[in-house]
């Protein structure tokens, strides 16, 4: 797994995604997406959205989030 696996799934996707969403699809550990991720993001390759817990559990229809949402997306 890449920096570039990360970037082609944001853009083949195109809508924002979490980081377990990322590490879901790609079949990697969580551990893993989000060190790529802060490496994306500190070289600005990929952005970053915040959603509180409200918007999250709307947006996904899940009421089991329990607090807020980092969507990144290029």
């Amino acid at each position: 797994m890449s920096q570039e696996d990360v970037l082609d799934l944001l853009e083949k996707e195109k809508k924002p995604l979490s980081r377990s969403q990322i590490a879901e699809i790609l079949q990697i550990d969580v551990c893993v997406a989000s060190k790529t991720i802060k490496h994306l993001l500190t070289h600005n390759e990929i952005k970053c959205i915040e959603i509180d817990r409200i918007k999250a559990q709307e947006l996904f229809k899940n009421k089991t989030i329990c607090r807020r949402l980092r969507l990144y997306y290029t």
